[in-house]
């Protein structure tokens, strides 16, 4: 175990990596956070920083200074779900599905209300669901969603099928949807990655047959999605200083992480064989790297009935370093960045008193222990939907389900 120096020398490196998006949390229940600021409009004065082009200054549009508070941005984008991504300029672009919709509309924030981009997204006709969104943004402002799409059965001697779909939106408008599989028994989130050349790679698991996986992935080569071979484990994925792409695999005892190079997979990491990881198996829910190429990894194991866990742990290039757990309850880590100095967890939380929605809450790890200091204002309804992302400058996105009780779609927040 490192010491909290040790763990101060790690956060100050990693300051600023990334804007890390997490999706797959969990929602809780309630009524509007007691304390919350009022919409935020984007009045304040940041200091501008550079734009897409890596020269025009940004325009701000975001208050500057810490409020310790979650601050409203605009008015419900409506839907069921959705997921969140920043630009270049730390500015949110969000994917809304919609409830039971074909499609995905996707909105981006322009100072004083959410704008959409092009026409909405679908790969498939009316009766069909799109669900489980990814979105990636790139530093000229491209984007691309990956999706799972959902065939429904028409009939008793047809079943539901499902297949993940992409599409890439060009400042001007979203590329036809390419069905990237064909269609299987279930495709599971997908997670989409872009690296500085705004190259995106794709990764998803499915199952053709109930408890027979698959992993699957996709890189962009300039026209097409082209298929990566023999993917060990898909989501989550991540890159590497190099832009090489990493994928996790896991067995009964312990989780490795593996890298492509172009033409092989090969070991990343030696295995991450941790107690809880032997005692009860290890699947991973979020990958990252900091700028000197160190791993960080959030894994849950499964002890059973209602007693899922959240765990974290850090490759240094040697040996992996286990974190103390970021929660005691059963719970799910959609995702991690650094704020501060410090490293940050989004945590979700079961309650089984309310039918297992539970809170969900940002965690930050100071070298010893983790404390909560922005827990989400407490939302009515959906128990999956919540997306989040950490800007370099230290605040805090997030688009949840509805804020109050009788209210409908996803609201966007941010704290600072």
């Amino acid at each position: 175990m490192r010491t909290g120096m040790e763990w101060g020398r790690l956060g100050a490196a990693l300051i600023g990596a990334l804007a890390v998006s997490c999706g797959g949390a969990v929602a809780g229940t309630g009524s509007q956070a007691a304390g919350s600021s009022p919409v935020d409009q984007g009045s304040g004065q940041p200091a501008p920083s550079a734009g897409p082009d890596g020269q025009t200054p940004c325009t701000p549009l975001f208050k500057a200074g810490a409020t310790g508070a979650w601050e409203q941005i605009g008015s419900s984008l409506g839907g069921s779900a959705a997921t969140l991504a920043l630009d270049a300029c730390s500015n949110p672009t969000v994917a809304v599905q919609g409830d039971g919709s074909p499609a995905f509309r996707v909105v981006r924030w322009d100072g004083s209300t959410w704008q959409q981009l092009g026409e909405p997204v679908s790969g498939a006709p009316a009766g069909d669901r799109a669900q489980y969104g990814s979105l990636a943004v790139d530093a000229r402002d491209n984007a691309v969603l990956a999706w799972v799409q959902v065939h429904l059965a028409t009939s008793f001697s047809e079943r539901d099928s499902q297949a993940a779909f992409a599409s890439r939106w060009n400042g001007k408008r979203w590329s036809v949807p390419v069905q990237l599989a064909g269609w299987t028994l279930l495709a599971f989130p997908p997670t989409v990655v872009m690296d500085a050349a705004g190259v995106a790679t794709i990764a998803w698991n499915e199952e053709a047959t109930t408890g027979q996986g698959s992993a699957r992935a996709a890189r962009w080569n300039g026209t097409a999605w082209m298929p990566i071979p023999d993917v060990p484990g898909a989501a989550p994925i991540a890159l590497d200083t190099s832009g090489a792409l990493l994928a996790t695999t896991s067995s009964a005892t312990q989780l490795s992480i593996l890298r492509w190079d172009g033409l092989h997979w090969a070991a990343a990491s030696g295995p991450l064989a941790s107690t809880s990881a032997v005692a009860y198996g290890a699947s991973a829910t979020w990958l990252g790297v900091d700028p000197v190429g160190r791993i960080i990894t959030t894994y849950e194991t499964d002890r059973g009935s209602k007693s899922m866990r959240a765990h974290a742990a850090v490759w240094d290039g040697a040996r992996w370093h286990d974190l103390p757990d970021p929660s005691s309850t059963w719970s799910l880590v959609a995702g991690m960045g650094m704020r501060a100095g410090e490293l940050i967890a989004q945590v979700s939380e079961f309650d089984w008193t309310q039918g297992g929605a539970g809170p969900v809450e940002f965690r930050a790890f100071d070298g010893s222990s983790w404390r909560t200091f922005a827990p989400l204002p407490p939302h009515d309804g959906a128990l999956y939907g919540v997306s989040g992302a950490i800007a370099p400058d230290g605040s805090l996105f997030a688009v949840s389900a509805a804020p109050l009780r009788g209210t409908a779609g996803q609201f966007v927040f941010r704290w600072r």
